[in-house]
């Protein structure tokens, strides 16, 4: 039983997908990445949060 259970589980992950966006302004995004602060160490988790589809963290 518990094994059907794990099963479906993955199953409803696999076709579920967050939507990746831009919590902050995309403008805004877009120069920081021409700035190339999504690949800065030091700027990485504030991208990740703020710029997620700009920066392209979102798994594709």
């Amino acid at each position: 039983m518990f094994l059907y259970f794990l099963c479906a589980l993955l199953l409803l992950n696999a076709f579920t997908t967050e939507a990746c966006m831009d919590a902050g302004p995309t403008e805004q995004c877009k120069e920081w990445k021409a700035e190339g602060k999504c690949k800065d160490p030091s700027m990485q988790g504030y991208m990740q949060a703020f710029c997620a589809n700009t920066c392209r963290f979102c798994g594709w």
